[in-house]
């Protein structure tokens, strides 16, 4: 969306109208949209004025600005000293004409009382949404504060040192909002301590509306979500219970069920032995309740076991059909944005390895197969126990068009025989059906948990050979016996897959992969 108009006629007017003329003004581009960023130069041009400088976003694009201020502070890093002052304006902002002139009165302030200069310097701000401005003394600038909300400094009323700006390393762009509560908390982590400053005047204008972050509620609620998650670990109950309110109360937030159960989970279950069942899901409505069920009627595990399902951007409401089981205290739900598997299914393992505390296995289900029985996970969890295995594989029973087939595919102890494999990939290459390998059957202790290669298809046939072959010292143990999914050959991806003739030549290039690890296996065992 293009907001050039709100940044001439509102932020960048209030800025050049300024009673002390800053030493420098840049303006980061942020639109993604060439037309609207060449109308942006123009118009910055026609100005003449040297002080006036523009730039365009480098880093991430539409994550609350956090990409173009990141930008921008490298670009000002480039040109001044540690001890210079930076003072962000959002486009749809503005300050009173004595803005900078105040704030520079207040830091002289500062150091003539105290003999050195502040890190931070914040007037108080008025929102256009609020009856009155946010009013705030130094007691209130805590990390308790922000991890509860806002007391009232965020984007247009920053005004910070360009040296501790580079100690905080910029904003996060991960979080699409909570930038600013972020960067504070940060800041007040830094050691040695950072001082603030306050000037206790009202001379920064925000103006909340439908364009802004405040109201998009997607964004808003991810962000809050992403938020919580990245200081779970700060928080005591009664923080979060009060943060979640506020998050409920004035954006309408509706993960906190999850945010509850993370809570519990790293504050009180990060010890109990675990084992994980990751699901990566994209509009999984009609399948994802019997593949969950299978999974919880999981029976005699002497581990706790817990689900985690990674909802990559679905919208066919499939939360309802499975909403009873959502809200069972070991089944969890991740939201992401992806649109491919790999990447889901490496976000599992990294919230995993992140919250998870003590984990024996991590397995994954597709939305769409189901475990073949309720003793199975038992099974596998017994096999580890008695071998110690790093890595345990098991077979899979076939499901075409709702019924069970004849033909299965069995894990055998002829897998660990890298010529076995090789024919065997071979075959697959030649789209012999009766060679796929049980790749959707791997378990990994959270030692060896390693990520899926970037596939979008048969990214789990890549990651179990760079497990058989690969240069490491992971112990494999083959549950020959087990039969652990019903797989869905009817799978979305694997039908799109073959139509694209994708299907055949990802296994060529597993293939590939499977006899250049061999090769280098060969030769480091040669020197």
């Amino acid at each position: 969306m293009c907001r050039n108009d709100l940044l001439f006629g509102r932020s960048l007017a209030s800025v050049l109208s300024q009673s002390v003329k800053p030493d420098c003004v840049l303006v980061v581009d942020d639109n993604d949209n060439t037309h609207f960023s060449d109308e942006l130069v123009a118009k910055l041009n026609s100005y003449h004025n040297p002080n006036l400088h523009y730039l365009k976003n480098c880093h991430t694009h539409g994550c609350s600005g956090t990409g173009a201020w990141n930008s921008g502070i490298e670009w000002y890093a480039s040109q001044f000293i540690d001890c210079d002052y930076i003072a962000f304006l959002d486009d749809d902002d503005s300050w009173e004409s004595t803005y900078l002139e105040r704030q520079c009165n207040t830091i002289d302030a500062f150091f003539n009382k105290n003999g050195r200069l502040p890190e931070a310097c914040c007037a108080y701000l008025k929102r256009s949404d609020c009856p009155s401005p946010h009013i705030f003394k130094q007691s209130d600038i805590t990390i308790e504060n922000f991890l509860c909300g806002n007391i009232g400094i965020q984007g247009s009323n920053m005004f910070f040192s360009l040296g501790t700006l580079k100690r905080v390393n910029g904003f996060d762009e991960m979080l699409p909002s909570c930038t600013d509560r972020d960067m504070l908390i940060r800041l007040l982590q830094l050691s040695p301590k950072i001082q603030f400053a306050i000037t206790p005047m009202v001379l920064v204008n925000h103006f909340a509306w439908k364009g802004s972050i405040t109201y998009d509620k997607g964004k808003k609620c991810l962000g809050i979500t992403r938020f919580f998650e990245k200081y779970i670990h700060l928080y005591t109950p009664e923080l979060l219970e009060k943060a979640v309110h506020r998050a409920e109360k004035l954006f309408d937030y509706n993960d906190s069920s999850n945010i509850y159960k993370l809570f519990n989970l790293v504050h009180g279950k990060a010890d109990e032995k675990k084992i994980v069942i990751g699901i990566a899901l994209h509009n999984g409505r009609k399948t994802i309740r019997r593949s969950l069920r299978s999974v919880l009627n999981q029976e005699n595990l002497s581990s706790h076991l817990w689900v985690l399902i990674a909802d990559d951007d679905s919208n066919d409401g499939w939360e309802e059909e499975v909403s009873d089981l959502l809200a069972l205290t070991n089944v969890m739900v991740i939201r992401v944005k992806n649109n491919a598997t790999y990447k889901t299914r490496n976000d599992i393992h990294a919230y995993i390895r992140k919250y998870f505390g003590n984990v024996e296995l991590i397995g994954r289900l597709d939305c769409d197969d189901v475990y073949s029985g309720n003793l199975v996970l038992s099974r596998i969890e017994q096999v580890q126990e008695q071998s110690g295995a790093d890595v345990v594989l098991a077979g899979n029973y076939l499901r075409l068009n709702e019924e069970v087939i004849s033909r299965v595919n069995r894990a055998t102890k002829d897998l660990l025989d890298s010529d076995y494999l090789i024919n065997r990939l071979r075959d697959m290459s030649n789209g012999i059906a009766e060679a796929e390998l049980p790749s959707c059957n791997v378990f990994m202790s959270k030692r060896c948990l390693r990520d899926y290669p970037a596939k979008n298809s048969a990214e789990d046939h890549f990651l179990l050979v760079d497990l058989l072959l690969g240069d490491n010292d992971y112990k494999i143990a083959i549950a020959e016996d087990v039969l652990l999914t019903i797989y869905n050959l009817n799978g979305k991806i694997t039908a799109d897959n073959k139509r694209l003739a994708l299907y055949l030549e990802t296994r060529k290039e597993l293939y590939q992969r499977g006899l250049g690890l061999c090769k280098m296996k060969k030769e480091s065992s040669v020197h």
